[in-house]
Formats: C-alpha cells, sequence, structure tokens
C-alpha cells in the first residue's frame, strides 16, 4: 500500500538521522544514557513500523481510507516542516504546532467517518494522520537541525524553542549534546502524543460527523 511505503521509508530515514546526528556529537554514545536514547528512538521507529504491517492496526486492514491518513499527515508534514524551516531562518510564525496536530486529526477522523459511516475507521485514521505526519516531519526536524547546527540561527532557534534555557537550568556544560538529546527525546515522545491526540481528536471529529444521522435515527 502507497501509505505504508510511505510510512516506512519516513521511519527508515528517521532511524537514520537519529544515528547521523551522532556525528555531530560523539559523546551522545559514550554514555549509558546517551546510548540509551538513541536505541529507545531506534526501538519505537520499528515497533511502529510493525503496527503499521501486523496486527488489528495494520493499514492494510484499513485499505479503503487509508490514503486519508496520507494525504492529511502529508499535508500536515508539509505545513509544519515549513514553519519550522521559517523559524531556523530567522522568520518565526506566532502559531502553535498543537494547531495543526488537532486540524490534521479531525480532518482525518471527520473524513474516513464521513466515507465510512463507522466511528472506528475516523479514530483510527485520526491516530494514523498523525503518526504519518510526525514521521515525515521529524525528517525535515532533523535534516534542518543538523544543517543549522552551530550556526547563529540555529542557536536562535533554540533559544526562541525554550531549549538554551532548559539547558542553562540543567547546570549542564555541554549544549550541542544536549539540543542532541532534546531532538531524540523528540523524536521518541512526539509519535507517543501523535498516537494520543489522534485517537482523542479522532473520537471527536467521528462523532461529529455521525452525530447528525444518528440524532436522525432516533428522532
Amino acid at each position: 500500500m502507497p501509505v505504508q511505503r510511505v510510512l516506512l521509508i519516513a521511519l527508515a530515514l528517521d532511524g537514520l538521522l537519529v544515528l547521523c546526528g551522532v556525528a555531530f556529537e560523539p559523546e551522545a554514545l559514550r554514555s549509558l544514557t546517551g546510548a540509551g536514547i538513541v536505541v529507545s528512538d531506534l526501538g519505537l521507529l520499528a515497533v511502529i513500523a510493525c503496527v503499521s504491517l501486523v496486527g488489528p492496526l495494520a493499514l492494510d486492514r484499513f485499505a479503503d481510507v487509508s490514503e486519508v491518513c496520507l494525504w492529511v499527515g502529508a499535508a500536515f508534514a508539509l505545513a509544519y516542516s515549513c514553519e519550522l524551516l521559517l523559524d531556523f531562518t530567522g522568520h518565526p510564525l506566532k502559531t502553535t504546532p498543537y494547531v495543526l496536530l488537532v486540524a490534521a486529526a479531525l480532518s482525518a477522523s471527520g473524513w474516513a467517518s464521513h466515507r465510512t459511516r463507522r466511528m472506528s475507521r475516523g479514530v483510527v485514521m485520526g491516530a494514523w494522520a498523525l503518526v504519518v505526519g510526525t514521521a515525515l516531519w521529524s525528517i525535515g526536524l532533523m535534516a534542518m537541525s543538523y544543517s543549522f547546527w552551530n550556526t547563529h540561527d540555529g542557536y536562535a532557534f533554540w533559544l526562541r524553542d525554550g531549549a538554551v534555557s532548559d539547558f542553562r537550568r540543567s547546570g549542564g556544560s555541554d549544549l550541542g549534546l544536549f539540543l542532541l538529546q532534546d531532538i531524540e527525546g523528540a523524536v521518541f515522545f512526539h509519535p507517543l502524543l501523535s498516537l494520543a491526540l489522534g485517537a482523542a481528536c479522532g473520537v471527536i471529529g467521528a462523532a461529529s460527523v455521525l452525530a447528525p444521522g444518528w440524532l436522525r435515527e432516533r428522532l
């Protein structure tokens, strides 16, 4: 399926970029904590790949609406990647990525539920749309972060992001290592956040689309 291929390629590139980050900060693998973060990232990416291929949530079980999570996820990833690029080049937008997350999940769940008249389809597509989108924009985040590594614009980005303030509060001595582990942490936690938020918004989006029909049946 196209969406499976896109997701698997994105996950593979995410894993490769996680490993490439070590080239910028070799210290990342010289501690148990640093190595554990890298292994955790690669492990989660492998789990997502497996879930997309086998089991009750495998994407081929939703072939009738799988393109929904592909198109919505890709649109979400493109929009957020463009926002990140503007921020890295010194033109930040006064927006929050959570607006894009919620909008994408509601759109995917509403679209899938409208097509199938099934709430379960909407919930699953809402979750997968965000997971696919996150796998795609994570490529952009890491590629841009490495491209702007040790530059003024890159430092300004992380200053606005709040990571520099977090580093100062942490009492650490290696900003580069801290930033790399912050990126690696995002690669791990954002797919989990996307799954939870996508499912929650999927319930809302699907219910909003199907509620009028339920009410007509009861009346």
